[in-house]
This record gives C-alpha cells, sequence and structure tokens, in this order.
C-alpha cells in the first residue's frame, strides 16, 4: 500500500470520528423518533371481532412497522443534513479533500444504517412487552426464530443504507441548483397519483421490495447504493468548497 493511501484512510478514519463526536445529536434524534413510533405503534395494523351471545371478543395485531418506517425517515433526513454547507465546511476545518470528505460521510451513514437496524429491531419488541407488563390482556406472540430475525435485521439495514444513498444523493443534487427540490417533490406525488400508470419511484422501489432472493436483493442494493454515492461524490467534487 502506498504511502499517499496510507495517508488517505488516515485522513477518512479521523474525519469518521470527528463526525461521531460532532453529530451525537443524531442518535438522540434516533431514540426520540422510536419512542414515537411505539406509541404510534399501539394503533392496531388490523382488527377483528365477534360473539356467540356469551361472550364477545377482540383481536387486534401489531407490528414493528411503524417504527421501522420512521426509522427510515430518521436515516433519510440523516443523510440530507451531511450534505448542507456547514457539514461541508466543517470536512475542511482541518486538512481534508473532497475524496475523504465524502468516504468520511458515506462510512458515517453506513455505520448510522447499521445502528438504526439494531435499534429497530430492539424497539420492535417494546410494545408487545408493554402490553404484557401493563395491560390485563392475553397476548399471543408470533415470535421470530434467531435466523429470521437476524434476516430481517439485515434486511432493514440494506434498506436503510439505499435510503441514506438516495438522501445522500439528493442532497447533493440540491446543492448544485435548489429547484431540484421541485423536481423530487414532483416525483413524489407522482408516485401516489393515478394518472400514471407507472410512477419512477414506485417502479424504483418495486424493482427491490419484490426480490423474492435475499442474496439477489443485497447485491441490487450494495449496487444501487454505490451508484448514488459515487454520483454524489462526483457532484461534490465538482462543487467549489465555498461558495
Amino acid at each position: 500500500m502506498s504511502s499517499q493511501a496510507v495517508k488517505l484512510s488516515n485522513i477518512v478514519k479521523k474525519q469518521y470520528f470527528i463526525k461521531f463526536k460532532s453529530n451525537l445529536d443524531v442518535f438522540s434524534s434516533l431514540i426520540f423518533i422510536q419512542l414515537l413510533a411505539v406509541v404510534f405503534s399501539f394503533n392496531a395494523t388490523s382488527s377483528m371481532g365477534g360473539s356467540d351471545g356469551f361472550f364477545s371478543y377482540n383481536i387486534r395485531y401489531y407490528s414493528a412497522d411503524v417504527i421501522i418506517a420512521f426509522t427510515f425517515l430518521w436515516i433519510f433526513i440523516a443523510a440530507i443534513t451531511m450534505t448542507t454547507k456547514q457539514n461541508r465546511y466543517d470536512d475542511f476545518s482541518f486538512v481534508a479533500s473532497r475524496l475523504s470528505a465524502s468516504l468520511s460521510n458515506i462510512l458515517f451513514l453506513v455505520t448510522l444504517s447499521g445502528i438504526g437496524s439494531i435499534f429497530a429491531g430492539v424497539a420492535g419488541f417494546l410494545p408487545r412487552a408493554i402490553s404484557i407488563l401493563f395491560f390485563e390482556k392475553i397476548y399471543y406472540d408470533t415470535s421470530l426464530s434467531l435466523n429470521a430475525f437476524l434476516i430481517s435485521l439485515a434486511g432493514s439495514f440494506l434498506y436503510m443504507m439505499l435510503i441514506g444513498a438516495v438522501g445522500y444523493f439528493i442532497g447533493a443534487c440540491v446543492q448544485i441548483n435548489k429547484l431540484f427540490i421541485l423536481l423530487f417533490v414532483g416525483l413524489l406525488i407522482s408516485s401516489s397519483s393515478n394518472s400514471f400508470s407507472i410512477s419512477i419511484p414506485q417502479g424504483f422501489l418495486e424493482f427491490f421490495a419484490f426480490e423474492p432472493q435475499f442474496g439477489l436483493f443485497a447485491a441490487k442494493v450494495l449496487c444501487a447504493s454505490a451508484l448514488f454515492y459515487t454520483a454524489a461524490s462526483m457532484i461534490f467534487t465538482n462543487l467549489e468548497v465555498r461558495k
């Protein structure tokens, strides 16, 4: 390994740990948003009931989907925040390059994706635990096996890494021109509009969500994330450090 490569890796490592120290609030926001999601998750995703004349029953189904969705939103916002001018200026407050800044940002976001997926997996048990401890109700748990739980964690991590890469790319585009905000908002609106048979966001999501093979799904996510991060890094390379 050349001395230049060693020097780059050292700079990236220093920037990476500095980002951890200077962005501790991102972890407190993760805890807050997941506690908020736990509250919302007490609203059953579906329910059914009945009666035979002697007694009545009401079955309510709970899931961790709300917690995962809130965590997806958290990583998306965190990724966009990393692209703001203030964060870019902080990168160049000491010896650094655009490449080292981009690499440290990517490593930081990947780390956040891992932490977020673990927290989401653990937080998913909170609604059922609270139900057992504080509500006098019969509770049936459809527990996952350890293997299934680990796969769900890996899936959450991959989705968060992809969402983080998309957020980082969107943030980079917005730094070029604020009109990109209108473009991306328009794409989001088109995804919920019936005037288009297939929207770009919908087709993008289906490309990943409908993949039955986990290995191929992981390969798709890794390749797409690499493309988004590479494109964003190229954008920042062409931007002036100070506008």
